[in-house]
């Protein structure tokens, strides 16, 4: 099978443009939708992995650099985040073996981990967070015969 190499891409005539179109840049909501991307901090969401105690910081050993931190601390990382511009963070709690089953009950409880971190962060009952935005992990044990987690 012979196949032609082409010399050289086709060429294409230069446009002459006497005015350049200004149509895209008439409002504020028009020149957001077109301009390129922007990322700033306020478009991030800073993953904290939470846990019980009081002023304890213990490391994932699968996630080198990354601590679980107890609520008390939670609220302070929070805090730091939200000074640097970030606008929401997603809570990971730990939930103990002895409170796990397969319908995740643990998650549903209004005196759970998960529950009081966010009252926390929040600052009391009937507070408005502080934060844009609180995330939460709820899944079920990731060893139960219906769990989504996947290797």
């Amino acid at each position: 099978m012979n196949r032609k190499k082409s010399a050289s891409p086709p060429t294409f005539p230069a446009v002459s443009m006497m005015r350049r179109p200004r149509r895209n840049r008439r409002t504020v909501s028009l020149r957001a939708l077109v301009r390129e991307t922007e990322l700033t901090p306020a478009h991030f969401i800073l993953p904290l992995f939470v846990t019980e105690g009081k002023q304890l910081r213990t490391p994932i050993r699968s996630m080198p650099g990354i601590d679980r931190l107890t609520r008390d601390l939670i609220v302070k990382e929070a805090k730091r985040a939200m000074s640097l511009g970030i606008g929401a963070v997603a809570l990971f709690p730990l939930i103990p073996e002895k409170l796990k089953d397969a319908f995740a009950s643990a998650s549903t409880q209004s005196d759970g981990l998960l529950q009081k971190t966010i009252m926390d962060l929040h600052g009391g009952r009937g507070q408005q967070p502080e934060l844009g935005g609180v995330q939460a992990q709820l899944a079920p044990d990731r060893d139960a015969d219906h769990a989504e987690h996947h290797p």
